[in-house]
């Protein structure tokens, strides 16, 4: 793995933006679906529309972690290594 800090932002990029899209949009539209209806779809984009600039950003988040995901594989199918910016605590001596 080239960096484990790539690798912790990929999981938590992803993570918001599937967990803010899918349960709430999805379960808005979903709850306006009358079962007898004979046309869910319009009801169901009617309640959908609020939650529009919320899936926009749940997007950029998906990709934008994609985005850092094959970087990060990129680098570590090339044999780089990350520069370590925190010390390694197992060569400090004991106190």
């Amino acid at each position: 793995m080239y960096s484990r800090r790539e690798s912790e932002w990929t999981f938590w990029m992803m993570s918001i933006g599937v967990g803010d899209h899918v349960p709430l949009a999805s379960a808005a539209a979903g709850a306006r679906i009358p079962l007898r209806d004979l046309a869910p779809f319009e009801t169901s984009v009617t309640a959908s529309t609020p939650f529009c600039s919320r899936r926009v950003f749940a997007g950029i988040m998906i990709v934008t972690g994609a985005i850092i995901l094959a970087h990060n594989m990129w680098r570590t199918a090339r044999g780089d290594r990350a520069v370590q910016t925190s010390p390694n605590w197992q060569e400090l001596p004991d106190v």
